[in-house]
Formats: structure tokens, C-alpha cells, sequence
């Protein structure tokens, strides 16, 4: 005899996790309510997203009206440049772009007129963080720039009987621009050289002829070249010098020629640099050939103080009247 089947009962809904009612999310500290918000979101500076080297940064407004800013990189960019809607740039994060920042307005000074910023439902201004050059190489800060004479060693050129041989060429000479108390990459290092590398995208040599080109460092730091022995301070840049005027003087300095009596070489450049400034009144008058003979003898008390030695690494050069 056949018996119907009991009807089932429904199996009980399973909810997923992304149906599940949502707690309400507490407002940010910074950030005011907003009358026309139908939900509030937490909000924090963040890294939105790095393109290449464009780095994108959300930056909420106070409720006073102004923005916080805070310096999110720790190499290239010193600080960064936002737009808000009040039309006005501000550069976050002063001193060299370390992880500083201002804790509640933005440190480093206003660029006034930066274009206009927009809002996107969020009363937040996004900025680009875009390349900001520095004139006074302290990024956004006064501080005073020293003029030295670099000196780097050249291996075994600089050693035993190939330093007696090559003499003042033992070691590689060239023009440092460094702030009095240098904190990292700061440094900016011209110098003339023959090098010839290889080029990592193409794999090609590069200079293979070897001749003399200008060569200009920026944002160095010090401390990690393993081959720069000491730094000898004989000026000072003055406070209204840009940059790049600095640059132009450098790289008007004629480079060395191959070919000629006596031999010309980064010595022959460092020198025509130091007398272009002397021209400038950047350095004080003092005789040049005295000069070298003092630096090769504190490049050779500075190679006998080698490996790791830190005495004496930057010395003045007490010019006599």
C-alpha cells in the first residue's frame, strides 16, 4: 500500500558573511559630522596607490578648515604637495622627508595659489604628490650650505708605489654641496670622470669612447659611499643661490682634455671649479697649488686611518692672509 511522503520543512537560511546586519562604524576623530552623510566611515592618511613615481595621498580636512599632512616616504620626496578646497598648497612634512610630518597642521610652509581641489562626496582633498624642488636643499627649510673638495679613493691607484706615481690622479677630486649638519641624502656631489659602465636596460656600454663628462650626484648620502675618504669645507653658498643656480655654475666648468702637457684630469676640473667660485667670492683667495699639496697629504692620513675610520672625515682648510 503506498504511503504519501511527509511534506519537508524548509532547511533554515544560512546567511553569508556579507549579509549579516553591519555594526555601525564610529565617526573619525578628526573629521566633523556632516549633516548630509547617510553613513560614516573611518578615515586615516593613507597610501591610496603608487604609480610609478606619483604617490597619491587622502589627506582629511580639520574641522577648523585646514588639512593634516604628513610626510609618508622616506627617500626621494622631502615633502608633500596637496591641493585642497580652499585652493591654497601645502608642503607636509618638513625635515628631509625622514617620516616627519606635522601632527596637526602641516609643517614646512603654504605654497600659496596650488589650483583647486575637489570634493568627492567625502569632504577630503586628494592631492598628487608631485616632484617638489627644493632651493636651499633642506626641503622647505633654511640652512646653510657648505662648499668642500671631495676625495674618494681609487684602489690600488691609491696606494704603495702607484700613489707615488700617479701623485695628485691617486685620488678622484670633486665639488660637494653639503648642509652644515647633514642628516642622510641631503649631499649633492659634481665631479668630472672618463667612466665607462654598462647601461642596465640595454646591456650596452656606456661612454665607450671614454671620454670626460660632467657627472652631478643629488640627494646623496655620505655615509654610504665606500669610497669617499674625506671632505675638505673652504666656502659657503650664500642664502639667495638656488639650486640649479648652483648647478649652472658647476656645469660651466670646462671638462678636462685628453692629449695634453701637462695631463689634464678630475683634478684639472676640481680646480677650474674651485677658481669659478673664488671668481663668485663663494670661497675665499688662497693659492691653489698649496691647496693640492695639503689635500694629497690629508688624503694620505686619511687612507693610513682606513677601514672605518670616521677621524677627521670632514676638515676645514684654514686659509692664511
Amino acid at each position: 500500500m503506498h504511503h504519501p511522503r511527509p511534506p519537508r520543512r524548509p532547511a533554515p537560511k544560512k546567511h553569508h558573511a556579507h549579509q549579516l546586519p553591519r555594526a555601525p562604524v564610529p565617526p573619525h576623530p578628526l573629521i566633523a559630522p556632516h549633516a548630509a552623510r547617510s553613513r560614516q566611515r573611518p578615515r586615516r592618511d593613507v597610501l591610496r596607490a603608487v604609480r610609478g613615481r606619483q604617490r597619491f595621498v587622502r589627506i582629511p580636512r580639520l574641522p577648523g578648515g585646514g588639512v593634516r599632512g604628513e610626510a609618508l616616504d622616506e627617500g626621494e620626496l622631502g615633502g608633500l604637495f596637496v591641493e585642497n578646497p580652499d585652493g591654497v598648497g601645502v608642503f607636509g612634512g618638513a625635515g628631509g622627508g625622514r617620516g616627519g610630518g606635522g601632527e596637526d597642521q602641516a609643517q614646512g610652509g603654504v605654497a600659496e595659489g596650488a589650483g583647486q581641489g575637489e570634493e568627492e562626496g567625502e569632504d577630503e582633498a586628494w592631492g598628487e604628490a608631485g616632484s617638489v624642488k627644493s632651493d636651499n636643499y633642506a626641503f622647505g627649510t633654511a640652512m646653510e650650505r657648505l662648499i668642500a673638495v671631495c676625495l674618494s679613493h681609487r684602489d690600488h691607484f691609491s696606494e704603495g708605489h702607484m700613489r707615488q706615481v700617479f701623485g695628485y690622479e691617486a685620488y678622484h677630486w670633486g665639488i660637494m654641496i653639503t648642509p652644515e649638519a647633514s642628516q642622510g641624502q641631503d649631499c649633492d656631489i659634481f665631479d668630472a670622470t672618463d667612466a665607462t659602465e654598462i647601461d642596465p636596460v640595454t646591456f650596452r656600454m656606456r661612454n665607450p669612447t671614454m671620454d670626460w663628462w660632467f657627472r652631478d650626484q643629488k640627494d646623496v648620502d655620505p655615509a654610504l659611499s665606500a669610497k669617499l675618504i674625506g671632505r675638505i669645507i673652504i666656502g659657503r653658498v650664500p642664502d639667495e643661490v638656488s639650486r640649479d643656480e648652483v648647478w649652472h655654475v658647476f656645469k660651466n666648468v670646462p671638462l678636462p682634455v685628453r692629449n695634453r702637457d701637462p695631463q689634464q684630469s678630475c683634478v684639472t676640473w676640481a680646480v677650474n671649479a674651485i677658481l669659478a667660485l673664488q671668481a663668485l667670492g663663494w670661497v675665499r683667495k688662497f693659492e691653489i697649488d698649496q691647496f693640492k699639496d695639503w689635500a694629497l697629504s690629508y688624503a694620505d692620513m686619511r687612507m693610513k686611518q682606513r677601514p672605518g675610520s670616521s677621524e677627521d672625515e670632514v676638515t676645514h682648510y684654514a686659509v692664511e692672509n
